[in-house]
Order: structure tokens, then C-alpha cells, then sequence
């Protein structure tokens, strides 16, 4: 399975981006490729709960993931070899969800 073409966040999630985005001059995308990455690190394993992302920030695959997005894709589809392409993006959204504020206390 792939993730959708087009995808989104948690909007509280989404909030912290653009803080972030304010306080270090990184870009939502680029934040949440490292946040989803620093998940990994800590061990983070999504318990889907079947709550959809809520956020406005709706992107294509290829401004979330730029030229690794082949390298994001496989990790969570080995993550969740049987999760739908839905699921995937909210255990995406909610990787970095949980990523986030690992990295934030790392930059600020």
C-alpha cells in the first residue's frame, strides 16, 4: 500500500509547525520529515484510533517527503504492512505528532 496523493496533519500538530516555523525558520515539510525520523529513533509505534488529521495544511507527497520519499514510504509500510493507505497517513501524521516535541527541545 502507498500513502494518498495528497496529505494532511493533526491540526495541533499543524500549530507547532508553524510556531516552530516562526522560532528557527524551518519549513512545515522539512520539520516533519525530521519529527517523523526522531519518532523512529524514540521507539513511537501508532495504536490507530481511526481519527482522521485534521489540519488545513493539505500537501502532495512530494513537498512532505521531497526525493526521499520512496525512503518514508517504505518505512512505514514496514511499520504497518497491512494498513490501508488512510491509515498510513495518520500513523505518518501521528509520528510526527509525536516527534515533534523531541526535536523542538533539540533546536530551541
Amino acid at each position: 500500500m502507498m500513502l494518498p496523493n495528497r496529505l494532511n496533519l493533526y491540526k495541533a500538530t499543524e500549530d507547532q509547525l508553524k510556531a516552530f516555523k516562526q522560532q528557527t525558520g524551518i519549513t512545515p515539510n522539512v520539520a516533519a520529515r525530521v519529527a517523523f525520523a526522531v519518532s523512529l529513533d524514540k521507539g513511537y509505534i501508532h495504536t490507530d484510533d481511526g481519527t482522521r488529521p485534521d489540519g488545513t495544511l493539505n500537501l502532495d507527497r512530494s513537498t512532505w517527503f521531497g526525493e526521499y520519499i520512496t525512503l518514508y514510504e517504505a518505512l512505514l509500510v514496514a511499520l504497518y504492512p497491512e494498513a490501508s493507505s488512510e491509515k498510513l497517513e495518520r500513523a505518518w501524521a501521528r509520528h510526527v505528532e509525536a516527534g515533534l516535541p523531541d526535536l523542538r527541545n533539540e533546536l530551541l
